[in-house]
């Protein structure tokens, strides 16, 4: 199965670094195959017999062994192309706006982010929750300070978030359409 791999928080202001090209070796010595990455803040696909839980339990495992404990994302590649399908339309239609995409990570889940986003102003921010990911656009030249997304990192729920901007999201899409 193939398979879109997002770590978070690597590679982020000088910590938790990890070499991508050390990573990719490691994982195809772990009988991970078509390892790819992009950009070094942890963005790779793979490949694996493995099904999606045997995948995750033996990727967890071979993070704490051979760098630190990490959370991750997995999501088969069929699943993130529908999901990207999904997209609102005023998702990257403000230029002057910031447009993420980010993923609920254990013990989160889709109802702790609608919870979240029915906090938000939708003057200044728009979000769809999409499964156990969220559509969230904002702004960011006026009235930032007004918008949910600017307090995002003081909420419990950020650490277990991982997030993407619209243009890796979108060239990550493009990249599982070119394999």
């Amino acid at each position: 199965m193939d398979y879109i791999l997002l770590l978070r928080g690597v590679n982020v202001g000088g910590n938790r670094k990890i070499s991508m090209t050390e990573l990719k070796e490691q994982l195809i010595i772990q009988s991970f195959e078509n390892v790819s990455s992009y950009i070094n803040s942890g963005n790779l696909l793979i490949s694996s017999a493995l099904e999606k839980q045997a995948c995750i339990d033996a990727l967890q495992s071979f993070f704490k062994s051979h760098f630190f404990e990490l959370d991750f994302v997995l999501l088969d590649t069929v699943q993130y192309k529908k999901m990207l399908e999904l997209a609102p339309s005023w998702w990257g239609e403000n230029e002057e706006w910031r447009h993420n995409l980010a993923f609920v990570l254990a013990p989160y889940t889709a109802e702790d982010l609608r919870a979240l986003t029915a906090q938000i102003n939708s003057e200044y921010e728009h979000c769809k929750v999409c499964g156990n990911a969220i559509f969230w656009s904002s702004s960011f030249t006026t009235h930032y300070s007004k918008t949910m997304w600017s307090k995002l990192m003081k909420q419990a729920i950020y650490r277990h978030l991982t997030v993407r901007n619209r243009n890796t999201a979108l060239k990550l899409r493009e990249l599982i359409e070119r394999n």
